[in-house]
């Protein structure tokens, strides 16, 4: 991931270097080494990263899906207070392994916009 890819990611998911290396659990100066492209993420580090950037794709994929379980449509566009309450819990399920869990056993019932 490069330094532009990794300042876009961050302001995608609209955090400061602040939260951004709290939720990666980096120091601050890291994040700016990284944005900088004076440091490198390391293979953990590229990984949670790129788990975020899929997810921050999806969010800003328009249209709608399907939840298989019930049948019923649902939007993927929203409001800018529900996007940011969004983003947040997809933050806290990156540093957390058991809402992680949680949260893929959840969309296993849901169809994926992007499967067309």
């Amino acid at each position: 991931m490069t330094a532009a890819e990794v300042v876009a990611l961050r302001k995608a998911v609209k955090c400061t270097q602040k939260d951004f290396a709290a939720r990666l659990k980096v120091e601050v100066a890291v994040v700016q080494g990284w944005e900088a492209g004076t440091l490198f993420p390391t293979l953990k580090h590229v990984k949670m990263l790129g788990a975020l950037k899929s997810v921050a794709e999806s969010v800003a994929v328009a249209g709608a899906g399907t939840n298989t379980s019930t049948g019923t449509t649902t939007s993927t566009s929203r409001s800018t207070g529900t996007d940011a309450a969004f983003i947040a819990a997809l933050r806290k399920a990156l540093a957390n392994p058991e809402l992680q869990a949680e949260l893929i056993r959840a969309a296993a019932r849901y169809k994926d916009p992007l499967d067309h």
